[in-house]
């Protein structure tokens, strides 16, 4: 069953748990004793000879076990509520740090909407279960019995016959209950579909504007916010439906009460005031009743949520073996002996039977055209994906074996699409080194060619880039990725087409700045323009994820082979644009 999935978190808190069920308890005994009083009250006054002093004790007794009810009450909600929010915040915590933990395979396979509605909406399903459901079980179960037993020792058949209604209320909670619960899933979606367009128009409005799309757009808009309001209609049809339904089961109950209880009184069978704990009863068992029905519901979606969020904990972490060396123990020469890679086992392999070593210090540079694996080798390098076959080692340290956090020590990746948060250029640079100075932050930047740039700015480095850099160029966000990795000051740098959307000056001085700055770093510049990787000390020219050739600069143009080739391509590509 689901539900036992979550014991583990539930029996951390057995001890307040159990107070709950002893408060909530004790709650219902306080409240269904309050009608004895209520009926002996209305038999006094209804005698017509009675002491004011008898009525006013009476009404002393229903003040203080009404007061005290609610007391219990209370405790019962800081006992169960306040446990279900701890195990809400332990599932979310444990949650986050699973995914933390999960290979990048994963996020390729589940997107991020799935991934943040599984942290929030079940999430707090479950909750629902462990707070609200336990707690309404607990007092449907001890008010029905208590109250039950008091109507039963006043009235048998008329407590037959006032309990009748009782299960169509049940009934009609759970079933309406089950229609607004579907139709809120489905406002829900559609309002994730609404606020998904939203944030790609406004994340994308530079795009909208370039190609005059906003009427477009307006108009997918106004689509979406159509098929929302229609649902959310239908959803607000059913719960308006709800309560005029309860209305009437309630009042055939009291109809009953009325009918039956009438004739008693006028028989002398029964007094007014033992009818009118009747009544009492009876709307004290209206909620409890009606609660089964919402809490079934409430079970259900629990279930359905908690076998979602345990998918998710079931996948085994990363596959990685044993991790035992130290980023100050590792050197920074790489190894790639036979490394074979495929995304999925019906799809033809990215990287074939790769054999390339790289001394440490030394600066390597990986060409090739389009898919033809060179961010596929930065995947694998950064353990972001495993080899399907042959290894990876760095200083004679198979991969494996280097935990993941000491990898990220001694290895920064630019990657090919950089993400910017939207904070300063300072805060994102300083991902690189938490602990940076303004100085250290501003070196960094003028080492990536940000110098001229930072004093268009009014604010330099206190600059907000807005959502994902979008205030940026192409070229200044590259550049302010470049600045991270440079502040980490790393053993390994690997550059994934750093330079694609900046200028060939600008490449020039990056690439200088590097060379000088980070002569000591095992350097992997991965690019599709030669003139970022023609003063690397190797060269490795990749097509269909194998090595076809490698020397330097000037060996492999002497070859005139692919390199070449692509070389006087790119030559005669830039001497036409300059010519203009």
């Amino acid at each position: 069953m689901a539900l036992k999935k979550i014991y583990p978190y539930v029996k951390q808190h057995r001890a307040k748990i159990a107070w709950g069920f002893l408060f909530v308890t004790i709650s219902n005994i306080l409240a269904t004793i309050v009608p004895k009083f209520v009926g002996k009250a209305i038999d006094i006054i209804s005698s017509g000879r009675f002491d004011i002093s008898l009525v006013l004790w009476q009404i002393f007794w229903i003040l203080a076990l009404t007061a005290a009810s609610g007391i219990f009450m209370y405790l019962t909600r800081q006992m169960i509520i306040v446990v279900s929010r701890q195990i809400e915040f332990q599932l979310r915590r444990d949650f986050i740090a699973k995914l933390s933990r999960l290979p990048f395979s994963f996020f390729t396979e589940n997107s991020s909407g799935q991934l943040i509605s599984l942290a929030t909406n079940d999430i707090s399903a479950a909750r629902e279960f462990l707070g609200p459901a336990v707690m309404y079980t607990a007092n449907t179960i001890s008010t029905f019995l208590f109250a039950l037993f008091f109507m039963l020792s006043l009235d048998v058949p008329m407590t037959l016959l006032s309990i009748l209604p009782l299960p169509l209320i049940t009934l009609t909670t759970y079933r309406i209950g089950k229609k607004i619960h579907l139709n809120f899933k489905s406002v829900q979606e559609e309002f994730s579909k609404l606020t998904t367009q939203a944030q790609d128009t406004f994340s994308a409005i530079r795009l909208v504007k370039a190609f005059v799309r906003e009427s477009y757009e307006q108009t997918r808009f106004a689509s979406l916010s159509e098929t929302y309001k229609r649902k959310y209609m239908r959803l607000e049809f059913y719960q308006s439906l709800m309560i005029p339904l309860l209305i009437v089961l309630i009042g055939i109950s009291q109809l009953i009460v009325l009918g039956y209880g009438g004739l008693q009184v006028i028989n002398k069978v029964m007094t007014l005031g033992e009818v009118t704990q009747f009544f009492v009863y009876i709307n004290l068992l209206i909620w409890p009743v009606a609660a089964i029905g919402w809490v079934t519901n409430l079970i259900q979606r629990a279930s359905a949520s908690i076998d979602r969020i345990w998918t998710v904990f079931e996948i085994p972490d990363n596959g990685f073996s044993r991790q035992i060396a130290k980023s100050e123990n590792i050197s920074a020469e790489i190894v790639f002996a036979d490394v074979w890679f495929r995304y999925k086992d019906d799809l033809p392999w990215v990287v074939q039977s790769l054999n390339l070593e790289i001394p440490a210090g030394s600066a390597v540079g990986i060409v090739g055209t389009v898919g033809s694996g060179k961010s596929t080798l930065v995947k694998l390098l950064g353990k972001i994906y495993l080899p399907s076959r042959g290894q990876i080692s760095i200083g004679g340290i198979s991969l494996n074996e280097i935990p993941d956090a000491e990898l990220r020590r001694i290895m920064a990746i630019v990657p090919q699409e950089p993400f910017l948060f939207s904070d300063t250029i300072a805060e994102n640079v300083r991902l690189g080194k938490p602990d940076a100075t303004d100085e250290e932050v501003l070196h960094s930047l003028i080492l990536a060619g940000m110098e001229s740039d930072l004093k268009a700015f009014p604010n330099g480095i206190q600059t907000i880039v807005g959502e994902r850099g979008i205030t940026l160029s192409g070229g200044q966000k590259q550049r302010v990725a470049l600045a991270r990795a440079f502040i980490a000051r790393p053993k390994i740098l690997v550059l994934d087409d750093p330079f694609a959307s900046v200028d060939s000056a600008t490449e020039h001085l990056i690439l200088q700045n590097l060379m000088t700055e980070f002569a000591s770093t095992t350097k992997i510049i991965i690019s599709t323009r030669i003139s970022a990787v023609k003063d690397c000390r190797w060269i490795v020219f990749l097509e269909n994820g194998k090595i076809e050739e490698q020397g330097t600069h000037e060996a492999l143009l002497k070859a005139n082979k692919k390199y070449a080739q692509l070389y006087e391509i790119q030559r005669i590509t830039e001497e036409i644009e300059s010519s203009r």
